[in-house]
């Protein structure tokens, strides 16, 4: 009986497969701006349907999937069934999956440490149980599998949550801030004087659109601008900036 598949079941595999790796990606950066958003106070913001999804999601499991498919790999080139071989390539896969996150966390976004570590060791444990589970040995009985299942959301839930926390104290450090004048409506302008804006040549009770001084802008979604202004946090309604002047 010939058991070779198909070409039509291996593109149904490949669909099904694309779509459940195009949904771990989207869940693990959907849960990343989530921390991002609510560490600087703006959970409401959150753009559920978006492109960068997708992209950033895939960023970030690529940075533990590809050490641990370069350890199953090493694995297939040797002797698997061997349980010190099958630990060291786990092991290293981790280590690899830990110094590539903790080094973007530290050095490109300049976080703490505390904040990269958060980040690094679900990495570690995504890569190494990648390696670890892929052994026909670890996989064989349903209990095993449904164990490793539930190991690897918790991982990447933490994981995620961790590279949310780098997002967000990147943010507020002024990594990648931009400074511009917004033009804020009239009948926003006493308000936002009151909550630290400027408004060069503005008199006290006027009505009319007014241009502010240079405000560093921290974040800008949807809904909402998040400025700094004297060292303080501030939350401005997007429908009230009638444009901005870098």
């Amino acid at each position: 009986m010939d058991s070779t598949p198909s070409a039509s079941n291996a593109v149904d595999l490949a669909i099904k497969y694309t779509a459940a790796a195009g949904a771990l990606c989207y869940g693990v950066s959907l849960c990343e701006q989530l921390e991002f958003l609510l560490r600087l106070g703006v959970p409401g913001d959150l753009v559920v349907l978006s492109p960068r999804h997708f992209l950033v999601g895939t960023l970030l499991v690529c940075l533990c999937v590809v050490p641990g498919l370069f350890g199953i790999m090493v694995l297939h080139l040797r002797d698997a069934t061997k349980g010190k071989r099958i630990l060291l390539c786990a092991f290293l896969s981790g280590v690899i999956a830990f110094v590539s996150v903790f080094s973007l966390a530290c050095w490109v976004y300049e976080c703490w440490i505390r904040d990269a570590l958060m980040a690094s060791w679900p990495a570690f444990g995504l890569a190494a149980g990648l390696v670890f589970f892929s052994n026909p040995l670890h996989r064989s009985r349903l209990s095993q599998q449904a164990f490793a299942f539930f190991l690897f959301l918790i991982f990447l839930y933490n994981y995620a949550v961790g590279f949310g926390m780098v997002q967000s104290r990147s943010a507020l450090a002024g990594k990648g801030m931009q400074e511009t004048h917004l033009l804020i409506a009239g009948d926003v302008v006493q308000g936002a004087q009151e909550m630290g804006l400027v408004f060069p040549g503005s008199q006290l009770g006027e009505k009319s659109a007014r241009l502010s001084d240079l405000v560093e802008v921290i974040f800008e979604g949807d809904r909402t601008y998040v400025l700094r202004i004297h060292g303080h946090l501030v939350h401005l309604s997007k429908e009230k900036v009638l444009g901005s002047v870098p």
